[in-house]
C-alpha cells in the first residue's frame, strides 16, 4: 500500500471525483448543491443579524426604553425562527446532496467493474487493491457523506465570510487585531497539518484492516459447511483472531494520534474566546477610541464588537476543527479513486482476447420501442441497459446522462459483439419516426 498523504496526489484525486459528481450544471446533484449554498448564505446573513441583537439590548435597556424593548424582543423571535428553519434546511438539502452522490458514485463504479470481467480481475486474478467491495460500499459511503455534510459548505462559505468579519474587524480595532487573528490561524494550520499527516495513512490502514477482517468472517459464512465438516473452527478461530488483532492495533494507533489532534484542535478553539478580549482591549486602552461615550453606549459597542471578533476566530475554528474530517475524507477519497483509476488502467489495458465474442459490455445500450407506429410519442422511447434498470431517454437520470453523453476521455471501441435478436421490427430508413437499435 502507498503512502497516502493531504498532497497533490489527493487534490488531483478529489477533482476528478468531483467530475464524476458534477458530471454537467443541468445534473440534479449541481441544482441540489446550489440550493444548499444558497440557504447557508441566507443564514449567514441571518446569524449576522442574531449577533447583533444582543447589543441592541444591551443599549434598550440601559435606557429603559420599553416600546423598543418589545419590538426588539419580536424582532429577535422572528430572527430565531428564521435561523432554525434556515439550519434545517441546510442538513435536508445537504443531506439529499449525499444520497445523491453516494448514486451517482456507484453508478460510475459500477459500470466499470461489471464492464469486460473487471471485478474478476480485481477480486480473483489481481492483487494491487484490497476489497473492492468495501470501497465501493462503506467508503464511498464515507466519502459523499463527509463531502456533502460536512466539508463542501463550509468550505466554499468560508473565504466570504472571513473576507467580511476581517474588514469589520478591522475597522473597529485597525489592523493590529485582524494581522492578531491571522497569525493564530497560521500557528494552528501548521500544528494541525503536522499531526494530519500520520492520521490520513491511519485512516487507510483501518479502512483496510476493517475490510479484511469483514471478509474473513463473509468466508466462514459462505464455507460454513465445509469448516464443520472438516472440524476446523479451531482454525478459523485463530485465523480470526489474529485479523481482529491487527485492526484493533491500528485502530488503537488512530486513537493516539486522533488525541492528540483533538487537544490541538480544542485547544485553539477555546483560546479563541480569550482572544477575543484581547483584541477588544486595542480601541478601549491603545486607541482610546470610546473615551466620548457613555457606559451604555460602550457596552452595546463592545458587545457587537465581541460578535465581530468572535465570529472572525470561531470560522478559522471552524476551519482548524473541520482538519479532522478533511483527514478522514482524503484517506477514503484515495481509496474510492484508487480503485477507479485502476478499473480505468484494466480497461485501457484490454486485449480483445479476453472476453469472449458473446460477451455484451455493460456499456451497451438498446433503444426500444413497442414497433414502428407513426404515433409513437418520442418522449415514450426508453433505454434500457443491459446490466441495468429500465431509464428514460429524456429524463434527468444521471446514470442515463453518463450513456449518452460523449467521453471524451474514453475514445469508443470496437468491440465486435455479436448479437441475436428475436421479435424485431425494423422501420424504413426514409421513416422520420424509424427507430434506432444500436
Amino acid at each position: 500500500m502507498g503512502k497516502f498523504n493531504l498532497d497533490w496526489l489527493f487534490f488531483k484525486r478529489l477533482f476528478t471525483l468531483l467530475r464524476v459528481l458534477f458530471p454537467s450544471w443541468r445534473a440534479n446533484a449541481c441544482w441540489i448543491a446550489l440550493f444548499a449554498f444558497s440557504v447557508s448564505a441566507v443564514d449567514q446573513v441571518v446569524t449576522y443579524y442574531v449577533g447583533i441583537v444582543p447589543s441592541e439590548f444591551y443599549v434598550i435597556l440601559g435606557k429603559r426604553d420599553l416600546s423598543m424593548f418589545r419590538i426588539l424582543a419580536i424582532k429577535a423571535t422572528l430572527l430565531i425562527i428564521a435561523k432554525a428553519l434556515a439550519l434545517a434546511s441546510i442538513k435536508y438539502s445537504t443531506s439529499l446532496l449525499s444520497l445523491k452522490w453516494r448514486e451517482m458514485s456507484d453508478y460510475a463504479l459500477h459500470r466499470l467493474y461489471f464492464k469486460r470481467n473487471a471485478f474478476y480481475k480485481l477480486n480473483v486474478l489481481g492483487d494491487n487493491l484490497d476489497n473492492p467491495d468495501q470501497r465501493m460500499t462503506q467508503d464511498v459511503e464515507k466519502t459523499t457523506r463527509l463531502l456533502a455534510t460536512e466539508i463542501l459548505i463550509p468550505v466554499l462559505l468560508a473565504p466570504f465570510i472571513i473576507a467580511y468579519y476581517t474588514y469589520l474587524t478591522y475597522e473597529s480595532s485597525g489592523w493590529l487585531g485582524p494581522v492578531a487573528i491571522y497569525i493564530y490561524f497560521i500557528i494552528a494550520t501548521v500544528v494541525n497539518k503536522l499531526l494530519l499527516t500520520p492520521i490520513i495513512e491511519l485512516v487507510v490502514e483501518q479502512e483496510r484492516q476493517e475490510g479484511d477482517f469483514r471478509y474473513k468472517h463473509m468466508s466462514v459464512r459462505s464455507n460454513a459447511e465445509s469448516i464443520g465438516f472438516y472440524h476446523s473452527g479451531l482454525i478459523e478461530n485463530m485465523l480470526t483472531n489474529k485479523m481482529l488483532h491487527k485492526l484493533i492495533k491500528v485502530q488503537q494507533k488512530l486513537v493516539e494520534w486522533r488525541f492528540g489532534l483533538s487537544l490541538a484542535t480544542n485547544t485553539f478553539d477555546y483560546f479563541g474566546g480569550i482572544l477575543s478580549y484581547l483584541i477588544m482591549a486595542i480601541p478601549i486602552f491603545v486607541l482610546q477610541s470610546y473615551d466620548h461615550l457613555s457606559p451604555v453606549e460602550v457596552a452595546g459597542i463592545v458587545s457587537r464588537n465581541a460578535f465581530f471578533y468572535m465570529y472572525l476566530i470561531n470560522s478559522f475554528a471552524k476551519l482548524v476543527t473541520l482538519s479532522e474530517k478533511i483527514g478522514e475524507l482524503a484517506g477514503v477519497t484515495h481509496r474510492v479513486m484508487e480503485l477507479f483509476e485502476e478499473m480505468h488502467r484494466l480497461h485501457d489495458d484490454r486485449l480483445e482476447t479476453d472476453r469472449p465474442p458473446s460477451t455484451v459490455p455493460s456499456s451497451i445500450a438498446v433503444v426500444v420501442t413497442s414497433g414502428c407506429d407513426s404515433n409513437i410519442d418520442p418522449q415514450m422511447l426508453q433505454i434500457e441497459q443491459l446490466h441495468g434498470g429500465s431509464i428514460g431517454r429524456h429524463g434527468t437520470n444521471e446514470e442515463k446522462e453518463a450513456l449518452l453523453m460523449p467521453n471524451d476521455d474514453e475514445p469508443p471501441v470496437d468491440d465486435n459483439i455479436a448479437f441475436t435478436f428475436t421479435d424485431a421490427s425494423f422501420c424504413l430508413p426514409d421513416d422520420p419516426h424509424s427507430t434506432l437499435v444500436a
